[in-house]
């Protein structure tokens, strides 16, 4: 009996170690690597935070880590990752793996710490300046060892005085206040800056004129101021005086007889809005006699700036003979002034009968042309009839036949009128009323049509710049009249 037991345990002990023998070995995963959480970082001197590793693979069997920095005196690292900076520089904090010995690196850059402003101040507090003068503001930020001392500026009313990077200019009478303002702590510190025109004061003669057509792509006005103002009182000259004619280019006015766009109008060359020509023929200084005559030579405006606020006028600048300042603030009336001013708007048909008047030929238009400039004149019941005709040179009667109204000055053609803006008879081809001898009323300005000559009349039909109809018969005189003086202007 005995037996047989021993028999089965050690048949159970082999059945034991046989199972035994069948079970998988246990098997040790090792690092493949490590990863910071931060390759670069930026701190301040003080400043703290952490880095944190992560070993792979996730499920390796050692995953301790060692820190180290190779600039212990700059920056820290203690065995969690948390890392210090202790001074200004560049430390490289170093995580390393037990096993396997894999490293990962993190650049640390350690800045000064930042010292906030607390204050800033200028060297001005109150400034008085000229209309075109400068000056220029120094700020000074508190503490003189803050981080950010950068600033801006501002001015509460540009069009009094301008601020750029502390450098302030007058530009029209008044007061403005500029305002300096740190860009760390948001501190300000304000200059008030009061604009004094010291200008004499002027009076408007007659109406603000806006040339219509007159300049292409541009918008210009004539505004004329005399100084002393009580020279003109009243629509009168008083006494001796200066009169100053001033053209500047405005913006497109929504109407003809708007005001002048506010703002500063620079003297120079050019027809960009905003500038005040310089043209001598458009902008100058004469001096006058209390009968209104001209006393002495006329003056160029050669460089400044005229002012324009709603009625008010201003300029400060120079002629060719010194510098000028004069203003003028009142009610101002603008009227178009342009070439056609003269000429109805409204289309109107005009039936004009001439039975008197004078051919005559006094020039080839310069030499320029292979041409005669030949002028048809009459004067008759309050209506003056003027026709700038083209000839050949050696012409002495006309060649009957349909002469144009064109703008190319050739032979057998009448000049186009180029409005009322020249003042000279030789230089226009209209018809006109006048009042009181030669005082100009109404004008229609030959723009296109034809005139039918034959040897004893002249049959002209013509449409005005507006668009009237001319119908003007001429039966004067058709004799040519030789002579070296142009025709008398009338006073247009």
């Amino acid at each position: 009996m005995k037996k047989v037991f021993s028999f089965g345990l050690l048949i159970a002990a082999m059945v034991l170690v046989t199972f035994s023998s069948c079970k998988p070995a246990n098997t040790v995963k090792n690092v493949t690597g490590v990863k910071l959480s931060e390759t670069t970082k930026s701190i301040v001197v003080g400043g703290e935070f952490v880095l944190t590793a992560t070993v792979s693979p996730t499920d390796a069997a050692n995953k301790e880590v060692s820190w180290s920095t190779d600039k212990a005196d700059i920056a820290t690292v203690d065995n969690n990752g948390k890392v210090k900076g202790l001074a200004i520089g560049e430390a490289t904090i170093t995580v390393t793996t037990k096993d396997g010995n894999k490293t990962d690196k993190c650049k640390v850059t350690v800045t000064a710490k930042p010292i906030a402003v607390t204050g800033v101040t200028l060297n001005e507090t109150e400034k008085k300046l000229k209309v075109d003068e400068e000056f220029t503001l120094t700020a000074t930020v508190m503490p003189a060892d803050a981080t950010n001392k950068e600033v801006t500026w501002a001015s509460d009313k540009p069009a009094v005085a301008t601020v750029t990077d502390g450098k302030v200019k007058g530009v029209k009478e008044g007061e403005a206040t500029i305002t300096v303002t740190t860009k760390d702590g948001n501190k300000t510190y304000k200059c008030k800056v009061t604009v004094d025109a010291e200008a004499e004061k002027a009076t408007l003669f007659g109406n603000v004129y806006y040339l219509e057509d007159e300049i292409p792509n541009a918008y210009p006005y004539v505004i004329k101021l005399i100084t002393p103002a009580d020279a003109f009182v009243e629509g009168k000259i008083k006494s001796a005086g200066t009169f100053h004619i001033f053209t500047i280019l405005s913006t497109k006015p929504a109407n003809e007889t708007d005001v002048p766009a506010s703002g500063k109008y620079t003297a120079k060359e050019g027809s960009e809005p905003m500038t005040l020509m310089i043209d001598p023929k458009r902008s100058y200084v004469y001096n006058f006699t209390a009968q209104g005559k001209m006393d002495g030579k006329i003056k160029p405006i050669t460089s400044g700036n005229f002012y324009v606020t709603d009625k008010k006028f201003a300029f400060y600048g120079a002629t060719s003979e010194g510098k000028i300042g004069i203003a003028y603030n009142g009610d101002c009336k603008v009227v178009n002034g342009g070439p056609w001013i003269r000429e109805p708007k409204t289309q109107e048909t005009k039936n004009e009968t001439f039975t008197t008047g004078n051919i005559t030929s006094y020039g080839d238009d310069n030499g320029k042309l292979p041409s005669q400039n030949l002028y048809l004149t009459s004067k008759e019941n309050g209506k003056v009839l003027v026709a700038d005709f083209f000839v050949a040179k050696d012409a002495t009667t006309f060649t009957p036949g349909v002469y144009n109204v064109t703008s190319t000055k050739a032979i057998g053609t009448i000049r186009k009128s180029p409005g009322g803006k020249v003042a000279g008879l030789g230089a226009m081809s209209s018809i006109f009323a006048i009042l009181d001898g030669e005082l100009v009323k109404t004008i229609y300005f030959f723009d296109r049509g034809q005139a039918v000559v034959t040897d004893k009349n002249i049959d002209f039909t013509i449409t005005s710049h507006f668009g009237s109809t001319l119908n003007i018969k001429y039966t004067g005189s058709m004799d040519f009249k030789k002579s070296d003086i142009p025709p008398k202007p009338y006073n247009l």
